[in-house]
């Protein structure tokens, strides 16, 4: 997509997921504002400054912050994408949530270390998720959207129970299936 990308050390480096929501966000309509919660290394805040105003971009992990910052600086995006550290609950109300949860499920004693933190979702894969999803209900405006990643390791009922919970309406975008798991991306329309 022409951006330069950096990936630091102790931070996720895009793979199928992240190049699957790509091309959900270069398909979904221009917005004003758009928010990525649990930016990383910053590659789909980039992707989303193509089709929103603005752009605001959060994570917990400082060196997916520091990363995030790199690569919006060397990009020259700095008046378009605005990182911050934190989860996104201070956010401005947005058009538009971005969310690649750490989806996967880690054992009840797995060790966490910094790495793990971009994939391990806890013990059902979904603790990471349904955080991200309650900021979401408080951040899209009405008639607003999120685009989410999830994987087929996740608890399907419980995932679009929480949907349904907080006020969303969802379709199905992209699909792709690998050789343990399906990832998908969803479209949530906040009713």
């Amino acid at each position: 997509m022409g951006f330069k990308i950096i990936v630091d050390r102790n931070v996720y480096d895009p793979s199928t997921d992240t190049f699957l929501m790509a091309d959900a966000i270069l398909e979904h309509p221009r917005v004003g504002q758009a928010m990525e919660l649990g930016t990383g290394c910053g590659i789909l805040s980039l992707v989303a400054s193509q089709m929103a105003e603005n752009v605001f971009s959060y994570d917990t992990c400082v060196y997916s912050y520091r990363n995030a910052v790199k690569n919006v600086v060397v990009n020259g995006l700095r008046d378009k994408v605005h990182v911050f550290l934190g989860d996104g609950s201070n956010s401005p109300m947005v058009d538009l949530v971005i969310a690649n949860p750490p989806y996967l499920p880690s054992g009840p004693l797995y060790k966490q270390d910094t790495l793990s933190c971009a994939w391990n979702g806890g013990p059902d894969g979904l603790r990471i998720t349904l955080n991200m999803l309650e900021i979401a209900r408080r951040k899209v405006r009405r008639g607003g959207s999120l685009l989410i990643v999830r994987s087929s390791t996740q608890d399907s009922d419980l995932f679009f129970d929480a949907l349904r919970e907080r006020g969303f309406e969802w379709s199905l975008v992209k699909r792709q299936s690998g050789f343990y798991e399906r990832l998908e991306v969803y479209r949530c329309n906040r009713l």
